[in-house]
């Protein structure tokens, strides 16, 4: 197999065109603009900025509801009641027509808020889901289900599920978000107990996921949630820190790497 492929190289080489690329690499600088530390909520979960008020929602289990708050300095703006058949949120995300969407960890239910009334269907992550991003029709989600450690992608009624391996984090899936980057789709996810960011980016032709990167978060005891912002060209992250709750807003820049290009000297020594 390693000679066919030099073969092919060569030949490419001889006839003057370009030899294949090697796979992007990317570098990452993380700045912290703000934190926040909401004391009105006694918990932190899953986290989604809302474009069109410009407010970022949180879900608290402890207190059965879910809070939003002004992104610039975490004041109170609002909460919800979460549905009293939720047992135990932890997920929270607006679908294509803004309804808020919010998951339960202790059954099968997906619950629904129009702005007036809750409906509820079935969750493809069952009662293992936690974070969750909207994406036009689709719902992303993480499920941290057994050995499994999938994200999947869902219409946002539940149906036209697709599974993706997500093996590199590892256990514990917390948080997910969604955002582009260089016109692809990109997702990231946390774990609770392991302090990175894990990278991926979606190749919606061929429906793979391909892991990009893994890089360290700011100082944490235990990581939540994820939610990026569009308009701010931002990131929110919510965490432990010494048993008390925070919401930290990111920027991380992504930019590729140089690609170094296959040389004849390269090729003649292989």
């Amino acid at each position: 197999m390693f000679k066919h492929t030099l073969s092919v190289l060569l030949l490419l080489a001889v006839a003057g065109l370009a030899l294949p690329p090697s796979a992007p690499t990317y570098d990452f600088t993380v700045t912290i603009l703000a934190t926040h530390h909401p004391t009105y909520s006694q918990q932190i979960l899953g986290l989604e900025y809302d474009e069109g008020y410009d407010e970022l929602m949180f879900v608290s289990d402890t207190n059965n509801k879910i809070y939003a708050c002004n992104p610039n300095n975490g004041v109170y703006l609002g909460d919800w009641d979460v549905h009293g058949s939720n047992g135990s949120g932890w997920g929270v995300c607006l679908d294509d027509t803004t309804n808020i969407l919010a998951n339960d960890t202790t059954s099968s239910s997906m619950w629904e808020f129009n702005g007036s009334n809750w409906s509820n269907f079935t969750n493809p992550c069952g009662s293992n889901g936690r974070g969750m991003d909207g994406n036009s029709y689709y719902t992303w989600a993480v499920d941290r289900s057994g050995g499994d450690h999938e994200i999947r992608r869902f219409l946002d009624d539940g149906t036209a599920i697709m599974n993706f391996n997500a093996d590199e984090p590892g256990s514990d899936l917390t948080g997910l978000t969604v955002f582009p980057h260089d016109s692809k789709l990109w997702i990231m996810v946390t774990t609770e107990n392991n302090s990175k960011f894990w990278f991926y980016e979606f190749d919606e032709p061929h429906n793979e996921l391909d892991f990009i990167a893994e890089i360290n978060t700011p100082s944490c005891s235990t990581s939540l949630g994820l939610a990026y912002a569009p308009s701010r060209d931002s990131f929110f992250w919510s965490y432990t820190y010494s048993s008390s709750y925070y919401i930290t807003e990111l920027d991380i820049d992504i930019s590729q790497s140089n690609i170094e290009e296959t040389t004849w000297g390269q090729l003649k020594a292989m």
